[in-house]
């Protein structure tokens, strides 16, 4: 499966999230911010049934499982998970029911 490699930031003194071609190289030089103050996530190079592009830091739905609370996608040991609230590691090959509702950045109320 090829995919297309881009990122997007959060960027903490502005709190605002940047998206994947916003960020200039200097950015963060015009606004004198140092690494500290940005948040780099990778995109997974999947999409959910939306067509929304899924990053690590994205909280998901699984719409085909009601049950199951809020989804955190992370990227851990050269993959990516979904960690539930009782922080489980969990691994979907299949996307299908998958919805992007948020991130933690701009939605930390849904991971309660």
């Amino acid at each position: 499966m090829q995919r297309e490699i881009k990122f997007r930031t959060w960027d903490a003194g502005n709190k605002k999230m940047i998206g994947p071609y916003e960020m200039g190289s200097h950015y963060a030089e015009v606004y004198g911010y140092n690494d500290d103050d940005f948040t780099v996530m990778q995109h997974w190079g999947r999409k959910d049934i939306n067509g929304i592009d899924i990053y690590e830091g994205d909280i998901c739905h699984d719409s085909c499982f009601d049950e199951e609370g809020p989804l955190q996608v992370v990227f851990k040991d050269d993959g990516f998970y979904f960690v539930d609230l009782g922080g489980d590691h969990l691994m979907f090959d299949d996307l299908t029911g998958i919805v992007v509702v948020g991130n933690k950045y701009d939605n930390p109320e849904l991971l309660k």
